[in-house]
C-alpha cells in the first residue's frame, strides 16, 4: 500500500472540536485549543488527539479527530506523536496498516529526547525492516 501524506485523510471537523471543547467546561481543555488555534502548538494538538482517542478530559471518544490532531502534531515535529503515528501504520490503529509510512513515523521518533522513546522507535523500526 502506498502511504500519501496528502492530509486529506486527517479532516477535522473545526467546528464540531470547538463545540466540543465548550460542552467539556474544562478550562485546561479550553486553553489547549486556543494555543492549537492560535499557535499551531504541536503539544496541544497531541493531548487533545489523545483526549479524542481515549475519551479523556470531558472530550467524546472519537478515533477520527483523535488521528487527525496527532498527525498534525507529527507533521508539526512532536516526537511522541510520531510515535504514536508510526504504531497507529504499523498496527493498522485508526488508519490502514502501511509499513512505509510507519518507518518514516518511526525514523522521526527516534529523534526524542526520551531514552526509552528512542529505544522503542529504534526496536520497532528494526523490526519492520525484517518483516
Amino acid at each position: 500500500m502506498k502511504h500519501t501524506n496528502s492530509g486529506e485523510q486527517f479532516g477535522i471537523p473545526l467546528a464540531e472540536v470547538t463545540e466540543d471543547v465548550e460542552k467539556s467546561a474544562c478550562e485546561s481543555l479550553k486553553r489547549l485549543w486556543e494555543k492549537i488555534q492560535l499557535e499551531h502548538d504541536v503539544d496541544a494538538m497531541e493531548y487533545i488527539g489523545l483526549a479524542y482517542i481515549y475519551g479523556n478530559s470531558g472530550l467524546p471518544a472519537s478515533f477520527e479527530k483523535g488521528i487527525g490532531f496527532l498527525h498534525l502534531a507529527a507533521k508539526g515535529g512532536c516526537t511522541t506523536a510520531q510515535h504514536y503515528m508510526a504504531d497507529c501504520y504499523a498496527y493498522g490503529i485508526g488508519v490502514e496498516q502501511d509499513a512505509d509510512a510507519a518507518c518514516e513515523y518511526y525514523r522521526l521518533a527516534i529523534q526524542d529526547t526520551d531514552v526509552d522513546m528512542r529505544q522503542t522507535a529504534q526496536s520497532q523500526l528494526e523490526r519492520l525492516k525484517q518483516e
